[in-house]
């Protein structure tokens, strides 16, 4: 357990992360490195990697039917015009490692066609080339590739294809696919060379064992902290959990500190180089909680405007789960019997089916999850157009206490919900 020190004044660091999920584990573990910088970081909710729900990877598929909100924050969108004023429930990882904790485990990086794009919008930092080698030093792959040049095998991240023998169900659908698309099947969707394509073995954020592997067990793992929170070995990274950030202080327009609710008391700690948000979806609420957002909405919630931006909380997208149900031969297994892990029965990437469509770039994702009398095919369309699921700033701030109790997304047969896989 993380305790305060006994006066509030010594809590001054050269930097406040808000947030453990893969952004903020990441920075805060890079960051102290040195054993020189000093670093704060924040999460709202207690590290479970040691819970059965979370290390298990058998109950990655049903974490938020059966365990919410025990692992999960609540919150939702607003009702959108394009989809009949239907609401999406929003939710995320309240635990260390955030996200990574609770989500599918599916390990998928970008194309290179998204990282040219984002190249173009931010500079040479995101060519393809850059990203490709920072991934190839976060990765300790373990699996069959056709270019091992663009995979690295001593990182931190655990990364398992699997399963090592894949199953006649699996092996069905991708012979499916390949007949209905003309697109043959592929070994590593991870490449350069094979963006598109049907396959029998994902690639999982796992241990060679099955178990999960997250930001929190790569990067806030023993070696790095102890279960208290306190860096080791020298290491200056203090880690509050059960810390929620309730707002962002400034002096002027320059962020120099964190106010957070820590088990029922508002807490100030001050960064004397710099505060970074990685929160997540709710980096957007924090932010407005802070005076950053449109001027009419904070003002209308009597909330000092530092800056007005009325770009902060419009215009987030994310991909929906729809849902194709198949009758299977009772003698077709969807996971080896030896590696129910595996989680997923074949899956594939494709392009955008629609006329006039660029045939190269990867626009639908297809995960099969098979039973011993079914196959699900989870649809995900990549690239939206219209939807905006905007986040819903009427969430209220958790100083209040009054974050609302959500409800669990019940997966249905035929239907649609949010991705987190």
């Amino acid at each position: 357990m993380s305790r305060l020190p006994k006066n509030d004044k010594e809590l001054r660091f050269d930097y406040i992360v808000i947030g453990t999920g893969p952004a903020g584990a990441v920075i805060a573990k890079t960051l102290t490195d040195d054993k020189k910088t000093s670093v704060l970081l924040l999460e709202a909710g207690e590290n479970k990697d040691r819970e059965e729900p979370i290390r298990n990877s058998t109950f990655a598929l049903e974490l938020e039917e059966e365990f919410f909100p025990r692992y999960f924050w609540q919150g939702e969108g607003i009702p959108q015009e394009e989809l009949d004023g239907r609401v999406f429930e929003w939710t995320t990882g309240r635990l260390s490692g955030g996200g990574s904790s609770i989500n599918g485990e599916q390990y998928v990086r970008p194309t290179s066609f998204v990282f040219e794009q984002w190249e173009a919008l931010l500079g040479s930092d995101w060519s393809p080339e850059r990203a490709i080698s920072r991934f190839k030093r976060m990765e300790r792959f373990n699996g069959e590739t056709d270019n091992p040049n663009v995979h690295g095998f001593h990182g931190r991240i655990d990364i398992r294809q699997a399963p090592r023998n894949p199953t006649s169900m699996a092996t069905k659908l991708v012979s499916a696919i390949e007949r209905a698309t003309g697109f043959p099947e592929i070994l590593d969707y991870n490449t350069p060379e094979t963006p598109l394509g049907p396959f029998t073995r994902w690639q999982l954020f796992q241990k060679p064992n099955g178990e999960r592997e997250s930001s929190s067990t790569a990067f806030l793992s023993s070696d790095i902290v102890t279960p208290g929170g306190r860096g080791v070995n020298g290491r200056k990274l203090s880690v509050f959990y059960k810390s929620t950030a309730l707002r962002i202080l400034f002096e002027n327009k320059r962020a120099v500190g964190v106010e957070f609710l820590k088990e029922g008391k508002c807490v100030r700690a001050n960064a004397r180089k710099k505060v970074i948000v990685s929160a997540g979806i709710n980096s957007t609420q924090l932010l407005m909680l802070s005076g950053i957002g449109p001027k009419k909405q904070l003002k209308s919630s009597g909330i000092p405007i530092v800056v007005n931006n009325p770009n902060v909380g419009k215009q987030l997208k994310n991909h929906t789960l729809n849902f194709a149900v198949f009758t299977t031969n009772p003698a077709d297994k969807p996971l080896p019997d030896n590696d129910p892990d595996a989680l997923y029965t074949g899956g594939a990437f494709l392009p955008d089916p629609t006329p006039d469509a660029n045939p190269d770039i990867r626009a639908v994702q297809l995960a099969g999850i098979g039973s011993d009398d079914s196959l699900t095919i989870v649809i995900i369309y990549l690239k939206p157009k219209k939807s905006r699921l905007d986040k819903d700033t009427k969430q209220r701030s958790p100083s209040n206490r009054a974050c609302r109790r959500g409800l669990p997304n019940e997966c249905q047969r035929h239907g649609s919900r949010k991705a987190n896989l």
